[in-house]
This record gives structure tokens, C-alpha cells and sequence, in this order.
């Protein structure tokens, strides 16, 4: 095996070496990010608006914040009863995006 064979080689593995330890580096970062993310989502649950309060805020009409709804301008979720609520972030979301 040439001398350039032997360099070649060696070059190889030190780059695999580091690349499997920045694989490595970057799965306990990912990690510790998403364990963040679900202590912060279980700290700050979201706020759950009814129709009406969203109405009042905009000062709109409930049928004009539904059609917001169906195009997609703020989330919603329906809680276990059936009933809609918007997501408090998406209607400032919402009224951040209209400022702007």
C-alpha cells in the first residue's frame, strides 16, 4: 500500500469518526430540545377562547370569526363536550399578521 493509499485511508476514518460524533452530539441536542418543549407545553397549556370572546376582541361578527375558522386564519380545537375553541396564540397570531 502506497503512502497515498495510507493518508487516504486515514483521512477517510477521521472524517467518519466526526461525523458519527457530530451525529451523536446532534441526537442528545435534539433530545434535550424536545424534552424542553414538552416540560414548557405541559407548564403553559394553551388558552382556549369561546367564539364569543374572539368576536369581542376583533369586534366582528360570530359568523365573520367563523369563516376565519374555515380558511384557516385561527386553529381551534373541540373539547370532549362537542363545543369550538380557538387557540388564544392563533387569534394573536392572527392579529399580529393583520398589524403587520
Amino acid at each position: 500500500m502506497s503512502i497515498e493509499e495510507l493518508i487516504e485511508k486515514a483521512v477517510q476514518k477521521a472524517v467518519k469518526d466526526a461525523v458519527k460524533a457530530e451525529i451523536v452530539g446532534l441526537r442528545k441536542e435534539i433530545q434535550a430540545l424536545k424534552a424542553a418543549n414538552v416540560k414548557e407545553q405541559k407548564e403553559t397549556p394553551a388558552r382556549l377562547l369561546q367564539l364569543k370572546e374572539v368576536s369581542e376582541r376583533l369586534q366582528i361578527s360570530k359568523p365573520k370569526v367563523k369563516e376565519l375558522i374555515t380558511a384557516g386564519d385561527l386553529r381551534t380545537v373541540t373539547t370532549p363536550g362537542g363545543r369550538l375553541k380557538i387557540v388564544e396564540a392563533s387569534l394573536n397570531e392572527y392579529v399580529e399578521k393583520m398589524a403587520n
